[in-house]
């Protein structure tokens, strides 16, 4: 349900947070506009602290394979930290994580064609 009040705080357990970091609630609403099914590949090509996919990995229950891109080597290093302190990616489970840091315009050189579901971003 989206919600006008801020529910971020405590939401996720962030290990690192970006200077302009998307609201959880309205994060939760583009991720389910998205339409994602099971097993689908989300892409995040301005990943920034990883809001976007905390929330789709915990509406999918991890089953979902995510590919985060920022320019910034520290967000998108901040970002694989963060999905590892909410339990993802830990201990050998079998959600797959890719954490890139490149330039969006470097797209195709990451991300083969036809291999993404959905692309949800907050553009910066």
């Amino acid at each position: 349900q989206l919600n006008v009040h801020d529910m971020s705080k405590g939401r996720h357990f962030l290990k690192y947070r970006n200077a302009v970091t998307i609201k959880t609630n309205l994060a939760y609403v583009m991720v389910r506009l998205a339409n994602l099914k099971p097993s689908g590949t989300l892409l995040d090509p301005f990943c920034g602290s990883g809001t976007l996919l905390l929330e789709a990995l915990q509406m999918y229950k991890g089953n979902l394979s995510t590919i985060a891109m920022d320019v910034s080597k520290k967000s998108a290093d901040g970002a694989r930290e963060n999905a590892q302190a909410e339990g993802f990616g830990k201990n050998g489970d079998d959600v797959s994580f890719q954490f890139i840091c490149s330039d969006a315009r470097g797209l195709r050189r990451h991300v083969e064609d036809d291999t993404v579901d959905a692309i949800v971003t907050n553009l910066p």
